[in-house]
């Protein structure tokens, strides 16, 4: 699959020692690199081609393998992300990818202190700027976007809002849509 243009399967050669602490040849990692979401590409394979993946996220999916696995099976998975590359657009988006994903927000406190203070819900849109009082993170893989304590900024807004429009699956507001985000309700209570 070396060839593929809008798809991608990383080996261990494509990983930096910090970005992959062990290598496991036994999970297949398929990466979109045209803009499509994780969630779309194993739509796609369920239902186009029957093949069922173990997780979806960000851009990519997961396909686990094991000693019962046949080559005719391998094959079957090699032609059907062939057949999608050959249909695809390069769309000129950016990947969506983990690095997008996953930044470093700036801590204002600890979790625990975040989540005993007072807090209100404010819509999405008017969150930049606050400080969390939720957790949110795509599930899977279940990485916290933002925890209690942090700052969210526009970026993360932004991220929040693509993923929504990607089809992601956010977990960890009492909101299950994520239109509306727990933030701390008194700016006072900051520490640095």
């Amino acid at each position: 699959v070396r060839d593929l243009k809008h798809l991608a399967v990383p080996d261990a050669g494509d990983f930096f020692r910090e970005e992959a602490y062990a290598f496991d040849p036994g999970k297949i990692l398929i990466v979109t690199k045209n803009g499509m979401s994780g969630q779309q590409l194993q739509e796609i394979l369920l239902r186009d081609y029957a093949l069922q993946m173990e997780m979806a996220s960000g851009n990519y999916v997961v396909a686990m393998t094991s000693f019962m696995d046949t080559e005719e099976g391998f094959r079957r998975l090699s032609h059907a992300l062939h057949a999608m590359d050959a249909r695809m657009e390069d769309t000129g988006k950016a990947a969506f990818s983990p690095k997008d994903i996953y930044r470093q927000p700036e801590k204002q406190m600890e979790p625990y202190q975040a989540e005993e203070a007072a807090h209100g819900s404010v819509r999405l849109e008017e969150a930049a700027g606050k400080v969390s009082a939720d957790y949110i993170y795509l599930y899977p893989p279940g990485i916290p976007i933002v925890t209690p304590g942090e700052m969210i900024t526009k970026e993360i807004i932004e991220y929040i809002l693509y993923a929504k429009e990607k089809g992601c699956s956010m977990q960890g507001t009492e909101d299950p849509y994520v239109e509306y985000l727990n933030v701390l309700s008194d700016e006072r209570q900051v520490w640095k």
